[in-house]
Parts: C-alpha cells; structure tokens; sequence
C-alpha cells in the first residue's frame, strides 16, 4: 500500500531533515509494511505422538522434543534439488518419560554435531551420542528447576554448555530462593563421554527467566517483563578449578594441577520490551525477544559496547514462541496463528506472508525454502517461494 501525503515546501523540509537523522546509521532496522502472500507450495505432515515442542537442525539430522514421548533424532532424506524427501529414525527414546512429570522440552546439538542433549525441564538434561543406542546420561541433575539450555562456542575436544536454572527455596549461604543461575560447565569432550565438568555460575538473577540462546559470542535470556538481559562469553578465560578461580600468574596459562582454562560469561547488555518476552534469538549485533499478549517480535540494534541503537517492533498481533533467521530469511513461530516469514534486506525486516499451521511451538529453516515446524500435531515440513 502507498500512502500520498501532500505537504507544503515547509513541512516537506522538515520532514525530509528528520528522515535523514533516522538514516544516518545504515544498521537501522526498517519494517516494510507492504503487504504480501508468500506462495506455499506443499506442507507435508510426520506424526511423533506428542506435543513437538522444539526442533533443532545439524548436519541433515532433525532433533525432536516431544514432551511426553520422548525424543526424536531423524535423518533428513533429499533430492537432488535440496528439497526434502522423506525422515527416517534413528534414534526415538520415550524411556525417559517414567512419571507424569517428565518430558521433552528442548533439544540442542553439540557445534561438531556429535551429541544431542535434551532438556526435562524439571531436573535433568540427558545427553544422547548420535552413533549409539539410546541411553540416559544426565550432563546437568539438579533438584532445582531446569528451564532452557544451550550449547556455547566449542572446541572439538572442549565442551562449553549453558543451562537455566531456577531456585525455590534455598539454604542459607546458597544463592538467593526464588532466583535463577545461569550455569556454565566447560566439559573434556572424549567420544562419545563428556567429562571432568568444570562448573561457574551467574547468580541472583530474576526468577522470571525462562529461556536463552547462544549466538557466538552472545548468550541472551528473556526476563519475562522485565525485558532481556545479554551476556558475552569473554575472550580471557580465568583459571578455574570446580568453580573456584585463580590468577593467572604469567598471563600465558594455568600453572597449577588440575586447573583449567574457563570461557566465563560476563554482562553486555540489558533492554526492556514493550510486553513479557517469553523467547529469544540473536545474529550479529541484532538481538529478538518474541512477545505474548499479541506484542509480536521486538528487535534492538546494539553497538560493540552494549549501547541500543535503534528497535523496531514487527508482527503485532500475534504472540511469538521460536525464532529463527537463516541466510537473509527470518521465521516466527506465532503459536495458534501459524508462522510469519520475512526477508532481511540490509536493515529491512520485509514480510514475505502467513503460513497457517497447527499450533506452532517452534520452526526452523532447513534451507531457503524450507521450513520445519515443531506443532501440537507433530512434524510440519512446508515447502514455500518460487
């Protein structure tokens, strides 16, 4: 749609002075607001038996969280063309369901794409070596409250592994109750173990966090009304032994036995959101918190220091679960309304069109058009564009 606006020399100068203000960062992130429909070509269906409340791709494999049944890891079948085919399953555990509080909620990779971890958001991640039979191996066991986790920046024989952790009431002397930690555990990676954990944590944040994602360097974590909170995994590691840190004495390396070089995270950034942010996602500099109450997705701007530069909000009046950006696509999990899709041009945020789905927990491209969308009815595949 074009709007015509007819204005005297005056105002067309002033107007004109302003839009250049607005312009002078060329990272400024702009909302097309011409409308579109993006062409779907097929959607394909795949049944799980349980509600798919995340899906995660690495290397053509396909993890699948679905709450009370378990987990999936699927192999990704195409043609020639890189259009999907066909999954097969390699793995599916429904053993760890034993009570009715027990679920799949999250899954992640390692970055070498040797390992699935999976979170039962109420104690456990389970860790899954994908060139093996399904077996339970906590990597986190906590009497505490688990809520998200993540894989940070690794080395093929180093493990770096963030988890969210809520705290009810607690001892005195341990951290604060009704708070929430940020774990970090820096693991031997030995296949197909994990081991010699070394643990530190952020803590006495808000009780109210309940999700985080890594995007080198950069973990951020919703803070529910309070909007989002970002920390950088630092390039000067400390010297650490089971949470305890010493100075490095020479500034070349840990000295002492057992000892171990540790990459800690450290505060960058905090925004507030314009509604509870209930997801996050961030690439480069550009950070997403997905909104309830139909406050769609909020996006900040911010420069090497953690200063905001510019925001934008985009798809209002819908609620947001997942995000995801690939190449120069970015796709909103938009619950019962299905997905959004955007292409990401420069700084502009230009929407593509609505998919309708079942009710949507999570999507991710598999490539330019493809998407996988993790729903209440399962797998989704949809095929979309030109």
């Amino acid at each position: 749609m074009k709007l015509v606006i007819k204005l005297n020399y005056k105002l067309l100068f002033i107007f004109a002075f302003a839009l250049l203000q607005f312009c002078n960062s060329p990272s400024t992130p702009i909302l097309s607001t011409e409308a579109s429909t993006v062409k779907v070509n097929s959607i394909v269906n795949y049944e799980t038996g349980g509600y798919v409340r995340d899906v995660k791709i690495k290397n053509s494999i396909l993890g699948v969280a679905a709450d009370q049944n378990g987990y999936f890891l699927l192999n990704i079948n195409v043609n020639d063309s890189d259009s999907i085919l066909s999954l097969d399953t390699l793995i599916h555990n429904k053993d760890i369901v034993t009570s009715f509080d027990d679920s799949a909620y999250e899954i992640e990779f390692s970055n070498d794409g040797e390992f699935a971890f999976i979170l039962d958001p109420l104690d456990k991640v389970y860790l899954q070596p994908l060139d093996y039979d399904p077996a339970e191996f906590p990597i986190v066991t906590l009497s505490t409250l688990l809520r998200s986790i993540e894989v940070g920046s690794s080395d093929p024989d180093k493990l770096v592994f963030y988890s969210l952790v809520k705290h009810l009431e607690t001892l005195e002397g341990d951290v604060p109750s009704f708070s929430t930690s940020i774990v970090t555990q820096w693991c031997t990676v030995d296949i197909p173990y994990i081991y010699s954990c070394i643990e530190t944590s952020i803590d006495s944040l808000s009780y109210y966090q309940s999700n985080i994602s890594f995007s080198d360097p950069f973990l951020t974590s919703s803070n529910d009304q309070l909007g989002v909170e970002v920390f950088k995994q630092n390039n000067n590691p400390g010297c650490f032994n089971n949470g305890t840190e010493i100075s490095d004495i020479d500034k070349v390396g840990c000295e002492f036995m057992n000892y171990t070089w540790v990459d800690v995270l450290e505060p960058f950034s905090s925004f507030d959101t314009p509604a509870t942010t209930e997801t996050v996602y961030s690439y480069d500099n550009y950070f997403f918190a997905g909104l309830s109450d139909d406050k769609g997705c909020y996006i900040t701007l911010l420069d090497d220091n953690g200063s905001q530069i510019s925001n934008l909000s985009i798809a209002e009046g819908y609620s947001i679960n997942d995000i995801h950006v690939f190449d120069n696509y970015l796709v909103l999990a938009c619950k019962s309304d299905g997905i959004l899709i955007y292409e990401i041009a420069g700084s502009e945020f230009n929407l593509l069109g609505e998919v309708e789905t079942e009710y949507t927990y999570s999507a991710k491209f598999f490539n330019n058009n493809t998407i996988i969308a993790g729903t209440r009815q399962g797998i989704q595949i949809i095929n979309f564009g030109d």
